[in-house]
């Protein structure tokens, strides 16, 4: 039966080239589509397809950032000896 099966499947694949060429297009598109979303949960992100992830972020805390650095905050830029000092106090 799967031979049957086979040989039909082949027979209206190679009919379709006489059909027009924007029905053509269309088959090609389906079957391309239709093998996408079948790959597209297992090789995509679960945060691209929308669907949160599960669990907390733990790595960062309120108490685990580093200090601000002493100086650069001001609108005038840091002087050479500003940046090496902040630089070795980290």
């Amino acid at each position: 039966m799967k031979r049957i099966d086979r040989a039909l499947k082949y027979r209206l694949k190679a009919a379709t080239r006489w059909l027009p060429l924007s029905v053509q297009h269309r088959l090609a598109r389906r079957r391309h589509l239709k093998h996408v979303a079948v790959n597209l949960e297992h090789l995509t992100a679960p945060a691209f397809l929308g669907t949160p992830v599960q669990g907390t972020i733990e790595w960062i805390t309120p108490t685990g950032l580093p200090g601000l650095p002493a100086t650069g905050f001001d609108i005038e830029p840091l002087t050479a000896q500003q940046a090496q000092d902040d630089h070795y106090n980290k």
